[in-house]
């Protein structure tokens, strides 16, 4: 599809349907835009053709360099934690804006005693521990989660994610009314936010993982999901565990305007079932 074929599919898709959309992420933005310059509100769920995109290439840091580290942990921080925590103690580096939430363990060769002079800080303005629960990802963990979809580093699902944050971004606007209008990322039952689950899969992918996963904590043993439970996104692959985590939004719907994450077929078939 070109451009101007996406954007009659959105129009013509209604309030409630998923309108499917396959062409490059260049026809994709632009339509954005087209959305963007007419202040016109994208309502439903708009589901890509992720063969149609591929991952951009993403050079490992230095975990080693804790300027290096501390640039990227900047990019997470908020008004209630202006900085990213060394936590020698509880052996974790970790920042949040209080939305979304990046850490990992503290690297073998990182220099703790110098990492305070770079930027991090001993002050751990919040629990961090309790709100990323497991951080290593051992087969036994992973049986409390629902496994939803897994993105490879420079593959078709890396490419999808990151073709919808570019997206958002030019989309992204105030309508004449004052409305802000954006689209959402929706994981089977939830919504989250497109350019934050982005970044932080990017960010793990810098950490040196080569694929992550999008997991959900189950409860009692079964397959029960609480509906305010954060999206937990584990990384595999790296010299050290590292992993993000990002709260729903709430109030959110299906005719709000969403792209819809494609997720592994057993999660798929129970939703068909359910």
């Amino acid at each position: 599809m070109k451009s101007g074929e996406m954007c009659d599919a959105i129009l013509n898709g209604g309030d409630k349907d998923t309108v499917s959309l396959s062409g490059d992420v260049k026809s994709l933005v632009t339509a954005m835009r087209f959305f963007k310059g007419g202040k016109m509100k994208i309502k439903g769920l708009v589901e890509l053709d992720k063969s149609q995109y591929k991952g951009t290439n993403i050079r490992k840091l230095n975990l080693s360099d804790p300027n290096a580290v501390v640039r990227l942990f900047n990019k997470f921080t908020g008004p209630k934690s202006r900085f990213p925590i060394v936590d020698k103690e509880r052996n974790g580096l970790a920042v949040t804006d209080g939305w979304k939430m990046l850490l990992c363990r503290i690297p073998a060769d990182f220099p703790i005693d110098d990492a305070v002079e770079c930027g991090f800080s001993t002050d751990i303005s919040f629990r961090w521990r309790d709100i990323a629960e497991d951080i290593e990802p051992t087969e036994y963990a992973l049986t409390s989660y629902r496994r939803m979809a897994t993105i490879e580093k420079g593959g078709e699902m890396h490419g999808l994610l990151q073709a919808m944050s570019a997206a958002v971004t030019a989309y992204a606007h105030e309508d004449e009314e004052g409305y802000y209008n954006s689209l959402r990322l929706k994981v089977c039952r939830k919504f989250y936010d497109v350019r934050g689950v982005a970044e932080l899969t990017d960010a793990l992918f810098k950490m040196g993982c080569d694929r992550v996963a999008f997991c959900e904590k189950t409860a009692w043993s079964c397959d029960y999901v609480c509906e305010n439970t954060p999206l937990h996104i584990f990384g595999f692959g790296a010299a050290v565990n590292a992993k993000g985590v990002i709260m729903p939004l709430r109030y959110a719907d299906d005719s709000m305007g969403a792209f819809v994450m494609p997720v592994e077929k057993s999660i798929s078939a129970k939703k068909k079932v359910a």
